[in-house]
């Protein structure tokens, strides 16, 4: 019986591994593994520029197959990482990957972790990646020993956590610091290059994997339903032109940030929406203290709420119909403009006179809440209609 404790090199790892009784521990510690060398895979691998394209194609779409595969266990995320663990034969033909270089990599055997739906093979393959992840370190000037860190990651595994919001260095501190942030400052000069005759390497705009890195790095990844999408992108995308790829992956981080954002203006917004639908279902009768710009108001708010659910169900379709958004991104900026007909001129007054309206109507303010929120509300109508302008008609 292998004791966390003895856990000190591949064959320690795999037979702890291979004691537990949960799959997904086999996944998390291969996947921590993988990311904490990425920094000297990709500085090794990105010094040949003529590879940088590819590195995309191959090495980070495996470690990001091996991040969502710890979340998500499914046929489909299955198919994507076993695809994901083969390399193509004519590109290393081309000497564009060496098998050392590649299917020797930690992410390599990270990935394959995922496609292997037995719990001795993940660990098999847990432990392969820890062993790459040791080579990888060992030829760095920076030695870091990954071991340490391995044992806090089994320790907190077995207690039942799942270590989605840990640090990927905790306690002693990110040994690899130094080699990151120079990396990162390359990156972030090539992504402002991007596609230039003045590139250094390929034409990526590296942002959102510089993104993705830092959040893994400071356990604050939190958009794990968006990366499941890029990770099941075709692989004819992933290994197709860079530029089109990438403009993919924003596009998936934009429709996903919009999501986000109209749940949360929704959620803002759904006490004003009960009040307006009260002062819309008495107004019929024309009540007493029913305050006018109110009443008006009221109509245009239920619009605006219906168009954000509307806009939330489309955006939460793999590929949503622009023509769609667009429209109803027009929608909730004339609601915005017909409200503000209203009450403009004398939005001061409305404000007082619904505030005071409060208890003898019951409707609250509205007007004032509408006020408040219109800026919020118009940037969303826009930014519906930039994306929706950038997406291809279905």
């Amino acid at each position: 019986m292998v004791e966390i404790s003895d856990i000190v090199d591949s064959d320690s790892l795999e037979t702890w591994l291979k004691s537990q009784n949960d799959r997904k521990t086999s996944l998390t510690t291969a996947y921590r593994c993988a990311m904490r060398v990425a920094p000297l895979t990709l500085e090794n691998l990105l010094a040949d520029p003529k590879k940088a394209d590819f590195v995309v194609a191959i090495y980070l779409r495996q470690l990001l197959i091996s991040g969502v595969g710890t979340k998500y266990t499914d046929a489909e995320l299955w198919e994507a990482a076993a695809t994901a663990a083969t390399v193509d034969a004519s590109w290393v033909a081309a000497d564009l990957f060496s098998s050392r270089t590649f299917i020797m990599t930690a992410a390599s055997a990270a990935v394959s972790t995922v496609a292997r739906t037995d719990r001795a093979g993940a660990a098999s393959k847990a432990a392969e990646a820890a062993e790459n992840a040791t080579w990888v370190a060992a030829e760095s000037e920076a030695l870091p020993d990954l071991f340490p860190p391995l044992r806090q990651d089994c320790s907190a595994l077995s207690a039942g956590g799942d270590l989605e919001h840990a640090a990927l260095w905790p306690g002693t501190g990110n040994p690899l610091a130094n080699s990151w942030r120079t990396l990162k400052s390359d990156l972030a000069t090539w992504s402002v290059k991007a596609g230039t005759s003045d590139s250094e390497v390929g034409h990526i705009d590296w942002s959102f994997w510089i993104d993705w890195y830092e959040r893994a790095l400071n356990g604050a990844e939190d958009r794990w339903e968006m990366l499941r999408e890029v990770a099941l992108l075709d692989r004819e995308i992933w290994e197709g032109d860079p530029v089109t790829l990438m403009a993919r992956i924003y596009a998936t981080e934009e429709k996903h940030r919009l999501l986000e954002l109209t749940k949360q203006l929704k959620s803002e917004l759904e006490d004003t929406r009960q009040q307006a639908a009260s002062i819309v279902q008495r107004s019929h009768n024309r009540p007493p203290g029913l305050v006018e710009s109110e009443r008006r108001t009221a109509p245009q708010i239920l619009v605006i709420w219906n168009r954000l659910e509307e806009a939330e169900q489309e955006l939460e379709r793999a590929a949503p119909d622009p023509r769609i958004l667009g429209r109803i991104g027009e929608a909730i900026l004339k609601a915005v403009a017909t409200c503000a007909s209203y009450s403009a001129q004398k939005l001061d007054v409305v404000a007082t006179n619904a505030a005071k309206a409060i208890g003898a109507a019951g409707g609250g303010a509205i007007v004032t809440v509408l006020a408040a929120k219109q800026p919020a509300i118009q940037n969303l109508a826009k930014a519906l209609m930039d994306y929706a302008a950038k997406l291809p008609l279905p």
